[in-house]
């Protein structure tokens, strides 16, 4: 993916081990709230950063 979004110019952000395994819920996509704060705190630099 990394390849890809460099050739296509595209931003990618690799954010896919950030939230540790014991911030989801009982399902592999629902995180908790904590989970949930350290994806946005982690995910909003970049998005202010392409805002602009």
């Amino acid at each position: 993916m990394t390849t890809l979004s460099q050739q296509n110019g595209w931003t990618y952000v690799d954010l896919w081990d950030i939230v540790p395994a014991n911030e989801f819920t009982n399902s592999a996509i629902h995180l908790t709230p904590a989970g949930e704060n350290m994806l946005a705190e982690n995910l909003a630099p970049y998005i202010l950063e392409n805002c602009k």
